[in-house]
């Protein structure tokens, strides 16, 4: 019996034994979860701060360079502007001797965002010389070309043009060698022909305005009231038209039908009352003399309103000063219409004197491109 009681003794001695053993348990592992937790909580919140800056950090870079494109965009869609271009004669006319042409070459300078891209109506030397030039050939003294460059960006396309014709001597002056040098003395492009020995009308020539053309001065401008002082200086034989461009045509085809071995070919200032003129310097006039021309146009070139060709006498010696003091010699509205007018005036009211010869070429409303010959203008006595 006492054997029993003690086994009963130690069963609940066991049973509160272990028992205390787990709840100590528990409450050591609900302790070291809750620490746990903690510490887990306390290093979040250390790192919360770092991790929000480092945030906004990122979202800063990103405005900034947002801002950066948006500016850039801006900036790029300011920028951009229209295509320019003008077509300059670099080089030519020049002689072949391999090719037997007579070529130009021209470049085309342009401006404009994007940069344009530009392409000629004709080139010759299959790009050989960038994509901003060419060449054209002219393959005989009547074939004339007008070259077209077009240039091209996202903001529109301009062109401009320029009249090529034959400016080369068919052979050159006194055989393989050239001539005898007074050509390129006086800046002359051909052999002079003897005016001196031809006879017009039973009158000799006294003086040949196409002979002495390239010793002119040759000026343009656009009209305002008068000319005046200050005006675009042109060089004689140049052939770029849009500022005024006096030069020689060989063997061109006049609007009636006919030719010429030479003419003077001029072109005022493209613009609406644009000229050209030209000043022949110290002309003393004979006695008995009479001052006569034919004018025209170059056949199939047409232009849209009448031109005015103007030639003056100035005693003054002050071309271009006041015009109305000068001497009138020859006043005349032309248009293309298939014939060339001839003009004769006497100069014996001038017999003696010595001034200056005026050619004047100007437009009326037009400022197209303008193609006016003169014919064997001179002084015959």
């Amino acid at each position: 019996m006492r054997k029993n009681k003690l086994y009963i003794l130690l069963a609940i001695l066991t049973s509160i034994f272990l028992f205390s053993t787990a709840a100590v348990y528990n409450q050591c592992t609900a302790l070291l979860e809750e620490l746990s937790v903690e510490e887990t909580e306390e290093e979040m919140e250390e790192e919360e701060p770092a991790k929000k800056e480092t945030e906004e950090k990122i979202e800063e870079v990103a405005e900034e360079k947002e801002e950066e494109e948006e500016q850039t965009n801006e900036e790029v869609e300011e920028e951009k502007t229209p295509p320019t271009i003008e077509l300059q004669i670099y080089e030519g006319p020049a002689y072949s001797d391999a090719d037997e042409v007579c070529y130009y070459r021209a470049e085309a300078i342009v401006t404009g965002n994007p940069i344009p891209a530009i392409s000629f109506s004709k080139d010759d030397s299959g790009s050989a010389w960038g994509s901003t030039k060419c060449q054209v050939n002219l393959n005989n003294p009547t074939e004339t070309y007008t070259l077209t460059a077009t240039a091209t960006n996202s903001e529109g396309t301009v062109t401009d043009s320029l009249i090529l014709s034959w400016g080369c001597e068919e052979e050159p002056p006194g055989g393989e060698g050239g001539g005898d040098g007074d050509e390129e003395e006086e800046g002359l492009d051909f052999k002079p022909l003897e005016w001196d020995e031809r006879e017009i009308m039973g009158s000799q020539i006294y003086y040949d305005f196409v002979e002495n053309a390239p010793s002119a001065i040759w000026k343009s401008d656009m009209w305002h009231v008068y000319p005046a002082p200050g005006l675009l200086l042109r060089t004689f034989g140049d052939t770029y038209t849009r500022y005024g461009a006096v030069f020689y045509r060989y063997h061109g085809i006049l609007e009636d039908g006919s030719g010429y071995p030479r003419v003077l070919e001029t072109h005022p200032y493209e613009y609406n009352q644009g000229f050209i003129c030209g000043i022949y310097q110290n002309i003393t006039i004979p006695e008995n003399a009479t001052f006569r021309t034919k004018i025209g146009f170059l056949e199939g070139h047409a232009p849209e309103y009448s031109i005015r060709f103007q030639v003056f006498f100035d005693e003054t010696g002050d071309s271009f000063g006041d015009y109305c003091y000068w001497h009138q010699i020859m006043s005349f509205h032309k248009d293309y219409s298939g014939v060339l007018y001839n003009y004769t005036a006497d100069l014996d009211i001038l017999a003696g004197k010595t001034g200056n010869f005026v050619f004047l070429v100007r437009w009326g409303r037009s400022g197209e491109e303008c193609c006016a010959i003169w014919v064997d203008p001179a002084i015959y006595n």
